[in-house]
């Protein structure tokens, strides 16, 4: 582990520029190193630096649409938001004219540079079919994003599983850099024709929810649920960037080619769930928990370390209108061919219920455990599950619902890379939760959480919440404090861009404002910039660590460590 060193405002080497307070500084070092080994802690802080409007129109669904009104800002939308080389891109739907069946719902795709604030939207053509029915919306028809080490985009979006086939674009290689005169040519072609496979003519796909892709160097990786709640499994397949330069080359876990490249890494089908209580309100209530013997893996995430190694956790869900138990992890060192638990057993290539030492936090129904959350992976290999649930010490009462969040806090998990234990923490709330939470990490594995909740007693707007933990030397990280504070009225759940973030020490945040009318409509979708501001120290009593502080308050900050892919 590398140190942070803690540097207050106003400190800087460069201002003790003589061969005298270098002698000096070594003499400081050498006196008190070995005395003492904490500092007390460093405060993390942040300074808004932007406020982008990326489409005053965007997408939001009438309230009587299934499970949320927000297809630009759910959960289970997962990466609408990223930076590759010196762009940063978004996606999200549109609300087009029309109305009922001939309402348009258009995929919008934009970039802009990092150098500047302006953005240059494309429609790609498409537009949602699957999840606009009127009177049948459904905001789990989402769209992912991913691009690829050789400069192709990738787009998955407008699927729920029964029925509904795949979706999938992809642009040729380099599409992603091109010349901003070409990018905002229209007669310049960026994607290839959708297809339902993803190879050209491969295998079709269907009954699929949930994509993402996940980088790993030049290569990526795609996760998806096949079939439904309560009963679907965990698709796998990689994607070969020494592929055709026109079009994807996607490949299986052992990198052979062919019509169909998937495979299947979670089976919700192997083993029964033997549970103490039943979900609190359930299709089938009281019987759901005794010999379940279907289910579905809900990811909070699947991301790559430093090493190559790919982690996931998740949650279980037995019924499609039950609650969820157990937060769970894996990983893989060999791209996905073979999984190994916490303690490093080997899985096998599949894992199921049955898996041994895969819990990491064992919750009962009634623990309103939500699904598919937060994660991140650090520099360090450290496995970061940022996740909402019942607090242990507010026992559940009859007529609570499954999600009740009365009772609930925002958890922080997180595993130590070197000794494989976990630990977890509390977020601030000072009300209720609200949205799934975001977790990222900065070059120095300082965390920055984004999500939105509603102040204690009040029916006012969600609120947007960014809390930070800053890592700390001795290992570990202080207490989460809140950060910065948007009070406008917000939807969805917020998404922060990881590479921008670790690359250039600016939390991004892409965000929907939400509406006051019921009906089908278009809000302001927003990108918001924070630099990282340096740290101050806050040292622990007594003159020898102030003395220290104050020394290692001179070495200045590293240099900005780039993400692999």
């Amino acid at each position: 582990m590398t140190n942070r060193f803690c540097h207050p405002a106003g400190f800087s080497l460069r201002k003790f520029g003589s061969s005298f307070s270098k002698v000096w500084l070594s003499g400081v070092l050498f006196l008190i190193s070995g005395l003492t080994s904490d500092l007390g802690h460093c405060q993390i802080s942040l300074s808004p630096s932007a406020d982008m409007l990326l489409d005053s129109n965007a997408l939001i669904f009438p309230d009587t649409a299934n499970f949320s009104r927000y297809p630009n800002g759910s959960s289970y939308r997962t990466e609408p938001f990223l930076t590759f080389g010196d762009y940063q891109f978004a996606a999200w739907y549109h609300a087009g004219p029309g109305t009922g069946e001939a309402a348009e719902e258009n995929i919008y795709i934009a970039r802009r540079r990092l150098t500047g604030n302006t953005w240059d939207i494309r429609d790609t053509g498409q537009q949602m079919i699957n999840g606009d029915t009127p009177g049948n919306e459904d905001s789990h028809n989402v769209i992912s994003m991913g691009i690829s080490g050789d400069g192709r985009i990738h787009l998955a979006y407008d699927m729920h599983a029964a029925g509904q086939s795949f979706r999938y674009l992809s642009s040729q290689a380099g599409r992603a850099t091109t010349s901003d005169a070409n990018w905002n040519n229209t007669s310049f072609t960026v994607f290839n024709a959708e297809r339902d496979s993803l190879n050209l003519n491969g295998t079709s796909l269907s009954n699929a929810t949930y994509p993402r892709f996940i980088n790993n160097g030049d290569d990526m990786y795609l996760t998806y649920r096949q079939g439904g709640s309560g009963n679907g499994d965990t698709i796998f397949a990689r994607y070969d960037a020494d592929g055709s330069p026109v079009h994807s080359r996607w490949v299986d876990v052992n990198g052979n080619g062919g019509p169909d490249v998937t495979q299947t890494i979670i089976d919700g089908s192997v083993g029964n769930y033997n549970g103490p209580f039943p979900s609190p309100s359930s299709g089938a209530p009281g019987d759901d928990h005794l010999n379940s013997p279907d289910r579905n893996a809900y990811l909070n995430g699947m991301d790559v370390d430093p090493t190559g190694r790919i982690h996931t956790t998740w949650t279980w869900r037995e019924d499609s209108k039950g609650a969820n138990h157990d937060i769970n992890y894996a990983y893989s060192d060999d791209g996905g061919a073979t999984w190994n638990n916490n303690d490093g057993v080997n899985l096998g290539s599949t894992i199921s219920i049955n898996s041994p030492g895969i819990i990491v936090e064992s919750l009962d129904l009634r623990q309103a455990l939500a699904n598919q959350q937060g994660q991140a992976v650090d520099n360090e290999g450290g496995v970061h599950a940022l996740m909402y649930h019942r607090d242990p010490n507010k026992p559940w009462t009859p007529g609570e619902g499954n999600f009740f969040g009365g009772d609930s806090e925002y958890y922080h998990y997180y595993r130590d890379p070197l000794v494989g234990e976990w630990t977890r923490s509390s977020l601030p709330l000072d009300g209720t939760v609200g949205s799934r939470p975001s977790i990222g990490f900065d070059r120095d594995n300082n965390l920055y959480a984004a999500y939105l909740t509603r102040v204690p007693n009040s029916n006012g707007p969600e609120v947007l919440r960014i809390a930070g933990a800053e890592k700390l030397p001795s290992g570990g990280y202080a207490a989460w404090e809140v950060l910065e504070e948007d009070n406008r009225d917000w939807s969805g759940t917020p998404f922060l861009d990881q590479t921008r973030l670790l690359n250039d020490d600016v939390l991004s945040i892409y965000v929907q404002e939400d509406t006051t009318s019921t009906e089908r409509a278009g809000t302001n979708l927003r990108v918001l910039e924070f630099n990282v501001l340096g740290i101050s120290a806050i040292p622990e009593p007594g003159s020898l660590t102030v003395l220290m502080v104050l020394s290692l308050s001179l070495i200045g900050r590293r240099p900005a460590r780039v993400t692999v892919g």
